[in-house]
């Protein structure tokens, strides 16, 4: 994503978000008097940094901020967010890089945010804007399990995991395709691959065309390609494979199940909805924060990253081969698996927040 883009997105809307938050806080304290207020906000809602800075006006007793993309906290111990690189070890490498991102690439965002912020009457220091909710929420929730994130040495106490997303109930499957009964839930004798692009990247050129193509050959595998959502289509003229089934909308989690392999861009629900069925990935995405959870899922042993968004069928088909013949990605994803079902997002908020009413630090 391009730092014009960034600003656009998360640092410009700064002050109407302050002024909302304002107005939310003020109603909130009218209609519930005496009663405890904590807020809750996604990492990139910039606008809960003028809470964190302690900005003029209605303050809440505590602030939760919740991670729902890989953690791009500045460490020692990792590289810049963004372009997905591993860690390696080399923390003086790793604390120059980090200096030369902020001050070259992002010097003038920071600069904005910093501006912005100040601008509603915040005296104290601003923080890197990446940083500002690691660092200074009451309470950072990782939506995620520690596996498929970098450890990293200085990270602040306040930073906990939560496990995944929180589980939630699904109403039944009743519109599955025709062919769902016999060649998915039937089915005792092919290896399932899925491929999705999810429901923001949808040139199908990308990834699904080329997955369905490169497995076509493959008689021992049904691919299926969920389009990512209701009444999408295909483009007029593609041929579909006779070992292939489309749909415009599966869920994740009543197909996974089912699967060898998952073939994906990269989003990060995606990533937790392979974790939580045991899925081993290809991945193949190089825009918004997908590098970083490629990076992440092949550094934890679920994954290999093909480290482009639009890969050759040759080189889709060797990296499905490639996980449905060694077992290795198939264990650790039940390793992973069994890891997050130790975990209960909803009950780690909730302790979480009753921790903070109470007073916790």
């Amino acid at each position: 994503m391009s730092n014009v883009k960034q600003r656009h997105i998360f640092i410009y809307p700064i002050t109407a978000q302050y002024e909302a938050l304002q107005e939310a806080l003020q109603k909130m304290s009218n209609d519930n008097p005496g009663r405890s207020i904590i807020t809750i906000s996604e990492s990139f809602f910039m606008g809960t940094s003028s809470l964190f800075l302690k900005a003029p006006g209605i303050k809440p007793k505590a602030n939760i901020s919740l991670g729902i993309v890989p953690m791009c906290i500045t460490s020692k111990d990792t590289a810049p967010f963004g372009p997905g690189i591993p860690p390696s070890g080399n923390c003086e490498q790793n604390i120059a890089a980090n200096q030369a991102a902020q001050e070259d690439i992002m010097g003038e965002t920071q600069k904005i945010y910093a501006e912005l912020l100040t601008n509603l009457g915040i005296t104290a220091k601003i923080p890197y804007f990446f940083d500002t909710p690691y660092l200074l929420a009451d309470r950072f929730l990782q939506m995620c399990i520690p596996s498929v994130e970098y450890p990293r040495s200085d990270a602040p106490s306040t930073i906990r995991f939560t496990g995944g997303l929180p589980k939630r109930h699904r109403d039944p499957y009743t519109n599955a395709p025709g062919w769902w009964d016999t060649d998915i839930l039937g089915n005792t004798t092919k290896k399932i691959v899925a491929v999705s692009q999810g429901t923001v990247q949808l040139d199908y050129a990308d990834l699904i065309i080329p997955t369905l193509q490169a497995l076509a050959s493959h008689p021992d595998i049904i691919v299926v390609a969920a389009l990512g959502s209701k009444g999408a289509t295909l483009p007029e003229g593609t041929v579909i494979p006779e070992n292939a089934r489309v749909a415009d909308y599966i869920p994740f989690d009543e197909l996974l199940p089912h699967c060898a392999v998952f073939v994906t861009n990269g989003g990060y629900g995606a990533v937790q909805h392979a974790i939580a069925n045991a899925t081993p990935l290809v991945i193949a995405g190089e825009t918004e924060d997908k590098p970083e959870t490629a990076a992440r899922a092949e550094w934890a042993g679920l994954a290999i990253n093909l480290k482009t968004k639009n890969p050759s069928e040759e080189v889709v088909a060797k990296a499905v081969k490639n996980i449905i013949n060694d077992t290795k990605f198939k264990k650790r994803a039940l390793e992973l698996q069994a890891e997050m079902k130790s975990y209960d997002p909803m009950k780690i908020l909730l302790e979480t927040i009753e921790e903070l009413d109470a007073g916790g630090k």
